[in-house]
């Protein structure tokens, strides 16, 4: 009768033994996917925001490229109307 105790007991604990590490086994596998789900998201979502500098980065060298534009145009019409006042000027002494 002692050694069916002790037969008994040793099944369980290689039984429960086998059952914890199934379940850590089976816990890993979930753990593992489910950082790499995480992962994926954080990547796509920096991809989106590179992707979005760079589009913030295009626009602000295009607004330098206008403004560039504008500063040459009203210093050519600045120069103008000085040569027209000093024409006027002339005109009317």
């Amino acid at each position: 009768m002692d050694n069916i105790n002790v037969i008994v007991t040793l099944a369980c604990t290689l039984m429960g033994a086998y059952m914890g590490y199934m379940t850590y086994k089976t816990s890993y596998k979930k753990d593992i996917q489910a950082d790499t789900v995480q992962q994926t998201k954080i990547e796509v979502q920096l991809s989106y925001i590179s992707q979005g500098i760079i589009d913030i980065q295009t626009k602000l060298n295009n607004q330098d490229k206008f403004n560039n534009d504008i500063l040459v145009r009203v210093a050519k019409v600045e120069e103008s109307t000085k040569s027209a006042h000093h024409r006027i000027d002339e005109i009317v002494q």
